[in-house]
């Protein structure tokens, strides 16, 4: 390795401490794009479909619910129109009379 003279040592240092410099930033700019395309990946891949499925069951879910509320409702007007048309039956007040039946063999 060739010796430097005394008097051209501070004439390198500044272009030293520049090559440095950039490969610091070129370093860090490096990791900071892979950073950004791990976390754009991660969005993408993962946090993007979750958000989606859990939109999707929630519409399922909330169909499912107004479609049985629906029924419930046709139903109860079904049976409030069925007992407001049933003809009413009267009273017998023949609560102690029985009907007697025979045993088949």
């Amino acid at each position: 390795m060739p010796r430097i003279p005394r008097r051209q040592l501070p004439n390198l240092l500044p272009e030293i401490y520049c090559q440095c410099l950039t490969l610091r930033i070129m370093f860090r700019f490096i990791l900071q794009a892979i950073g950004i395309f791990f976390l754009i990946r991660f969005i993408t891949g993962f946090v993007i479909p979750v958000v989606r499925t859990t939109l999707q069951i929630r519409k399922g879910f909330k169909t499912a619910r107004e479609q049985m509320e629906e029924t419930a409702r046709r139903q109860h007007q079904q049976a409030t129109a069925e007992q407001q048309t049933a003809p009413k039956r009267p009273s017998s007040n023949d609560a102690g009379d029985y009907l007697d039946f025979e045993e088949v063999k």
